[in-house]
Protein backbone atom coordinates (compact mmCIF):
# COMPACT_ATOMS: atom_id res chain seq x y z
CA UNK A 1 0.00 0.00 0.00
CA UNK A 2 1.12 3.28 -1.24
CA UNK A 3 0.00 5.95 1.16
CA UNK A 4 1.89 9.69 0.81
CA UNK A 5 -0.95 11.76 2.62
CA UNK A 6 -3.43 11.27 5.00
CA UNK A 7 -6.69 13.42 5.65
CA UNK A 8 -8.61 13.28 8.99
CA UNK A 9 -12.30 13.92 9.29
CA UNK A 10 -12.60 15.55 12.68
CA UNK A 11 -16.00 15.15 14.21
CA UNK A 12 -16.76 11.26 14.81
CA UNK A 13 -13.54 10.47 13.36
CA UNK A 14 -10.55 11.98 14.84
CA UNK A 15 -11.56 13.52 18.27
CA UNK A 16 -13.91 11.40 20.81
CA UNK A 17 -17.16 13.32 22.14
CA UNK A 18 -15.58 15.21 24.27
CA UNK A 19 -13.42 16.92 21.06
CA UNK A 20 -10.04 15.41 22.17
CA UNK A 21 -7.94 13.06 20.45
CA UNK A 22 -6.64 9.67 22.03
CA UNK A 23 -2.90 9.63 22.65
CA UNK A 24 -3.02 6.49 20.56
CA UNK A 25 -4.17 8.49 18.05
CA UNK A 26 -1.92 10.95 18.20
CA UNK A 27 0.96 8.40 18.58
CA UNK A 28 -0.38 7.14 15.45
CA UNK A 29 0.24 10.18 13.66
CA UNK A 30 3.91 10.81 14.97
CA UNK A 31 4.68 7.23 13.73
CA UNK A 32 3.90 7.76 9.95
CA UNK A 33 4.95 10.97 10.07
CA UNK A 34 8.31 9.80 10.70
CA UNK A 35 7.94 7.60 7.76
CA UNK A 36 7.87 10.44 5.63
CA UNK A 37 3.72 10.34 4.92
CA UNK A 38 1.85 13.89 5.39
CA UNK A 39 -0.87 14.25 7.43
CA UNK A 40 -3.76 16.59 7.55
CA UNK A 41 -7.44 17.07 8.11
CA UNK A 42 -10.47 17.43 5.79
CA UNK A 43 -13.19 19.03 8.02
CA UNK A 44 -16.55 21.13 8.23
CA UNK A 45 -15.22 22.86 10.53
CA UNK A 46 -13.38 26.05 9.98
CA UNK A 47 -9.63 27.16 10.13
CA UNK A 48 -10.07 28.79 13.94
CA UNK A 49 -11.27 25.57 15.22
CA UNK A 50 -8.22 23.80 13.63
CA UNK A 51 -5.28 25.92 14.32
CA UNK A 52 -5.06 24.35 17.98
CA UNK A 53 -5.04 20.90 16.13
CA UNK A 54 -2.63 21.62 13.64
CA UNK A 55 0.00 22.63 16.39
CA UNK A 56 -0.63 19.75 18.81
CA UNK A 57 -0.49 17.05 16.08
CA UNK A 58 2.05 19.08 13.94
CA UNK A 59 -0.65 18.33 10.75
CA UNK A 60 0.77 19.27 7.20
CA UNK A 61 -2.14 21.57 6.17
CA UNK A 62 -5.92 21.85 6.65
CA UNK A 63 -8.84 21.39 4.10
CA UNK A 64 -11.19 23.43 5.77
CA UNK A 65 -15.29 24.48 5.63
CA UNK A 66 -15.37 21.51 2.99
CA UNK A 67 -12.96 22.74 0.39
CA UNK A 68 -13.74 26.65 1.00
CA UNK A 69 -10.38 27.27 2.81
CA UNK A 70 -7.11 25.54 2.55
CA UNK A 71 -3.94 26.37 4.55
CA UNK A 72 -0.50 25.09 5.57
CA UNK A 73 1.79 26.16 8.85
CA UNK A 74 3.04 28.49 6.28
CA UNK A 75 -0.14 30.08 4.49
CA UNK A 76 -3.08 30.13 3.04
CA UNK A 77 -2.99 28.01 -0.17
CA UNK A 78 -6.64 28.38 -1.49
CA UNK A 79 -9.94 30.16 -0.02
CA UNK A 80 -13.31 30.28 -2.10
CA UNK A 81 -15.91 33.68 -0.43
CA UNK A 82 -19.70 32.96 -1.00
CA UNK A 83 -20.36 35.83 -3.18
CA UNK A 84 -22.26 38.71 -1.50
CA UNK A 85 -25.47 37.92 -3.59
CA UNK A 86 -25.56 34.58 -2.76
CA UNK A 87 -25.23 35.08 0.60
CA UNK A 88 -28.30 38.29 0.96
CA UNK A 89 -30.01 35.33 -1.21
CA UNK A 90 -29.63 32.75 1.86
CA UNK A 91 -30.05 35.26 4.67
CA UNK A 92 -33.75 36.12 2.93
CA UNK A 93 -34.54 32.48 2.14
CA UNK A 94 -33.55 31.97 5.99
CA UNK A 95 -36.16 34.89 6.97
CA UNK A 96 -38.89 33.68 4.56
CA UNK A 97 -38.78 30.10 5.65
CA UNK A 98 -37.99 30.92 9.63
CA UNK A 99 -34.55 28.66 9.75
CA UNK A 100 -31.55 29.82 11.93
CA UNK A 101 -28.39 30.83 9.90
CA UNK A 102 -24.88 31.15 10.76
CA UNK A 103 -21.98 32.44 8.90
CA UNK A 104 -18.48 31.32 8.51
CA UNK A 105 -15.65 33.48 8.69
CA UNK A 106 -11.81 32.33 8.92
CA UNK A 107 -12.10 33.21 12.84
CA UNK A 108 -15.74 32.28 13.74
CA UNK A 109 -18.84 31.11 13.23
CA UNK A 110 -21.38 33.74 13.85
CA UNK A 111 -25.30 34.55 13.89
CA UNK A 112 -27.29 31.66 14.80
CA UNK A 113 -27.12 31.10 18.48
CA UNK A 114 -28.30 27.42 18.37
CA UNK A 115 -25.69 26.58 16.53
CA UNK A 116 -23.13 28.10 18.78
CA UNK A 117 -24.63 25.00 20.83
CA UNK A 118 -24.93 22.77 17.77
CA UNK A 119 -21.62 22.67 16.89
CA UNK A 120 -20.56 22.23 20.79
CA UNK A 121 -19.34 18.27 22.09
CA UNK A 122 -22.58 18.56 24.41
CA UNK A 123 -25.05 18.48 21.02
CA UNK A 124 -22.65 16.37 19.23
CA UNK A 125 -22.82 13.11 21.32
CA UNK A 126 -26.86 13.80 22.22
CA UNK A 127 -27.71 14.12 17.70
CA UNK A 128 -25.88 10.27 18.12
CA UNK A 129 -29.02 9.47 20.02
CA UNK A 130 -31.88 11.24 18.07
CA UNK A 131 -33.93 8.32 15.82
CA UNK A 132 -33.48 9.65 12.06
CA UNK A 133 -37.26 9.75 12.17
CA UNK A 134 -37.56 12.28 14.84
CA UNK A 135 -34.53 14.81 13.39
CA UNK A 136 -37.32 16.71 11.41
CA UNK A 137 -39.50 17.26 14.60
CA UNK A 138 -35.97 18.15 16.67
CA UNK A 139 -34.80 20.57 14.06
CA UNK A 140 -38.13 22.04 14.05
CA UNK A 141 -38.69 22.56 17.66
CA UNK A 142 -34.65 24.19 17.83
CA UNK A 143 -35.97 26.89 15.34
CA UNK A 144 -39.17 27.73 17.21
CA UNK A 145 -37.28 27.63 20.29
CA UNK A 146 -34.55 29.83 19.95
CA UNK A 147 -36.37 32.21 16.96
CA UNK A 148 -38.58 32.89 19.97
CA UNK A 149 -35.71 33.85 23.00
CA UNK A 150 -32.92 35.32 20.46
CA UNK A 151 -34.49 36.24 17.68
CA UNK A 152 -31.95 36.65 14.52
CA UNK A 153 -31.83 40.41 12.54
CA UNK A 154 -31.20 40.53 9.64
CA UNK A 155 -29.44 43.51 9.64
CA UNK A 156 -26.83 41.59 12.28
CA UNK A 157 -26.36 39.06 9.70
CA UNK A 158 -25.86 41.88 6.35
CA UNK A 159 -23.12 43.56 8.56
CA UNK A 160 -21.34 40.33 8.97
CA UNK A 161 -21.06 40.33 4.89
CA UNK A 162 -18.57 42.75 4.95
CA UNK A 163 -16.02 39.96 5.57
CA UNK A 164 -15.22 37.27 3.85
CA UNK A 165 -17.80 34.04 4.29
CA UNK A 166 -16.57 30.58 3.53
CA UNK A 167 -19.56 28.60 4.63
CA UNK A 168 -23.17 28.87 5.79
CA UNK A 169 -24.86 26.75 8.05
CA UNK A 170 -28.51 26.19 7.87
CA UNK A 171 -30.09 24.55 10.45
CA UNK A 172 -32.94 21.83 8.67
CA UNK A 173 -34.20 18.84 7.98
CA UNK A 174 -32.12 16.07 4.92
CA UNK A 175 -35.71 16.35 3.37
CA UNK A 176 -35.33 20.69 3.48
CA UNK A 177 -31.68 20.41 2.47
CA UNK A 178 -32.72 18.75 -0.44
CA UNK A 179 -35.68 20.81 -1.63
CA UNK A 180 -33.66 24.14 -1.07
CA UNK A 181 -30.94 22.79 -3.29
CA UNK A 182 -32.98 23.43 -5.95
CA UNK A 183 -33.81 26.98 -5.61
CA UNK A 184 -29.43 27.48 -4.80
CA UNK A 185 -27.94 25.66 -8.10
CA UNK A 186 -24.82 27.71 -7.90
CA UNK A 187 -24.16 26.76 -4.16
CA UNK A 188 -23.83 23.14 -2.86
CA UNK A 189 -25.71 21.96 0.04
CA UNK A 190 -23.56 19.25 2.27
CA UNK A 191 -23.99 17.89 5.79
CA UNK A 192 -22.58 16.71 8.40
CA UNK A 193 -25.09 15.99 11.12
CA UNK A 194 -28.86 15.58 10.88
CA UNK A 195 -30.02 19.04 12.07
CA UNK A 196 -28.06 21.57 9.57
CA UNK A 197 -26.70 22.20 6.24
CA UNK A 198 -23.30 23.14 5.42
CA UNK A 199 -23.43 25.40 2.39
CA UNK A 200 -20.39 26.35 -0.08
CA UNK A 201 -20.07 27.16 -3.13
CA UNK A 202 -20.49 24.73 -6.11
CA UNK A 203 -17.40 22.80 -7.23
CA UNK A 204 -15.85 22.75 -4.19
CA UNK A 205 -15.92 19.86 -1.53
CA UNK A 206 -13.22 17.87 0.41
CA UNK A 207 -12.06 15.78 -2.21
CA UNK A 208 -11.38 18.72 -4.14
CA UNK A 209 -9.64 20.33 -1.54
CA UNK A 210 -7.36 16.92 -0.94
CA UNK A 211 -7.04 17.39 -4.90
CA UNK A 212 -5.35 21.02 -4.37
CA UNK A 213 -3.42 20.34 -1.69
CA UNK A 214 -2.06 16.93 -4.01
CA UNK A 215 -1.22 19.38 -6.58
CA UNK A 216 0.97 21.54 -3.95
CA UNK A 217 2.63 18.59 -2.39
CA UNK A 218 2.97 16.57 -5.45
CA UNK A 219 0.67 13.25 -4.45
CA UNK A 220 -2.17 11.72 -6.49
CA UNK A 221 -5.92 10.95 -5.15
CA UNK A 222 -4.58 7.55 -4.91
CA UNK A 223 -2.17 8.10 -2.58
CA UNK A 224 -4.45 9.58 -0.34
CA UNK A 225 -5.59 7.43 3.06
CA UNK A 226 -8.53 9.24 4.09
CA UNK A 227 -10.83 8.51 6.89
CA UNK A 228 -14.17 9.87 7.26
CA UNK A 229 -17.61 9.21 9.10
CA UNK A 230 -20.56 11.57 7.57
CA UNK A 231 -22.19 12.69 4.03
CA UNK A 232 -19.83 15.58 3.64
CA UNK A 233 -17.51 12.60 3.20
CA UNK A 234 -18.97 10.67 0.67
CA UNK A 235 -17.39 12.04 -2.55
CA UNK A 236 -14.03 12.01 -0.70
CA UNK A 237 -14.34 7.93 -0.29
CA UNK A 238 -15.32 7.48 -3.38
CA UNK A 239 -12.18 8.43 -4.71
CA UNK A 240 -9.18 7.72 -2.51
CA UNK A 241 -7.02 5.26 -2.91
CA UNK A 242 -7.82 4.29 0.72
CA UNK A 243 -10.92 5.19 2.18
CA UNK A 244 -11.72 4.25 6.02
CA UNK A 245 -14.38 4.70 8.09
CA UNK A 246 -14.94 4.54 12.40
CA UNK A 247 -17.78 1.94 12.68
CA UNK A 248 -20.11 4.49 13.93
CA UNK A 249 -19.88 6.02 10.73
CA UNK A 250 -23.04 6.19 7.91
CA UNK A 251 -23.88 3.05 6.59
CA UNK A 252 -23.35 5.28 2.96
CA UNK A 253 -19.72 5.97 4.32
CA UNK A 254 -19.21 1.84 5.40
CA UNK A 255 -19.73 0.34 2.40
CA UNK A 256 -17.87 2.42 0.87
CA UNK A 257 -14.66 1.64 3.15
CA UNK A 258 -11.54 -0.82 2.02
CA UNK A 259 -11.09 -1.20 5.83
CA UNK A 260 -13.63 -0.05 8.37
CA UNK A 261 -11.72 0.20 12.05
CA UNK A 262 -12.96 0.57 15.28
CA UNK A 263 -15.47 3.36 17.16
CA UNK A 264 -13.85 6.74 16.68
CA UNK A 265 -13.93 6.33 20.80
CA UNK A 266 -11.71 3.41 20.81
CA UNK A 267 -7.78 3.02 19.99
CA UNK A 268 -8.36 1.26 16.61
CA UNK A 269 -6.30 4.05 14.67
CA UNK A 270 -3.20 3.57 16.14
CA UNK A 271 -4.13 -0.34 15.35
CA UNK A 272 -4.76 0.43 11.28
CA UNK A 273 -2.12 2.98 10.79
CA UNK A 274 0.84 1.14 12.49
CA UNK A 275 0.67 -0.94 9.52
CA UNK A 276 1.38 1.63 6.78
Amino acid sequence: MEVKAVFFDIDGTLVNDRKSVLKSTKDAIKIVKEQGVLVGVATGRGPFFVKELMDDLDLDFAVTYNGQYIFNKDKVLFTSPISKLHLRQLITYAKKEGKEIALGTKDAMLGSKIMSFGLGSFSQRISRFVPSVLTRTVSHSFNRMVSKVVPQKEEDLLHLMNQPIYQVLMLMTPEESEKAAADFEDLKLTRSNPFAADVINQGNSKLEGIRRVGKEYGFDLNQVMAFGDNLNDLHMMQVVGHPVAPENARPEILELAEKVIGHHKDQSVIAYMEGL
